[in-house]
């Protein structure tokens, strides 16, 4: 899921630059900048297992 969001945002801004009749320069370059943003967007909205549940699930003190 992490990975499909990180293409789709990355070839979408690519599409969105070939129907822009941009050249193949910064075709390539939309698609790097759509990749980095699709996989900070992905780092923000799913956070690792860790950060959501603290490991020591105990009620007690130490």
């Amino acid at each position: 899921m992490k990975l499909g969001t990180v293409l789709l945002v990355g070839l979408s801004s690519g599409l969105i630059s070939i129907q822009g009749d941009a050249s193949l320069e910064l075709v390539g370059g939309s698609v790097l900048t759509g990749l980095l943003v699709g996989a900070t967007l992905v780092w923000y909205l799913f956070p690792a297992a860790d950060a959501i549940a603290p490991a020591d699930r105990r009620r007690g003190g130490p």
